[in-house]
């Protein structure tokens, strides 16, 4: 069984935005790993060392997609996950 989901297409506006993604990771390495390869995707990246220094930019700067780490020293990536639902 297969169904079918109409997919609205996208506006002009929309197709020239550039989507922001934060990657939240205690690793300086793999957070330069990470903003290499989305930047040649033409992705906005902030990359965050912790998870409480990229909620406070959320407002500012609200993402398109989270990317984080599990575990980190100030709180791990499940809670980041509940604060991000829970805000639109």
């Amino acid at each position: 069984m297969s169904e079918t989901m109409m997919i609205p297409p996208m506006t002009d506006s929309q197709a020239k935005r550039t989507p922001t993604v934060y990657f939240i990771d205690d690793s300086a390495t793999m957070r330069e790993v990470i903003k290499i390869a989305f930047r040649r995707e033409s992705i906005n990246v902030i990359t965050c060392a912790d998870a409480s220094s990229a909620l406070a930019q959320f407002e500012q700067n609200p993402p398109d997609a989270v990317i984080t780490d599990v575990i980190m020293p100030d709180t791990d990536g499940y809670s980041v996950c509940t604060q991000v639902k829970q805000h639109s």
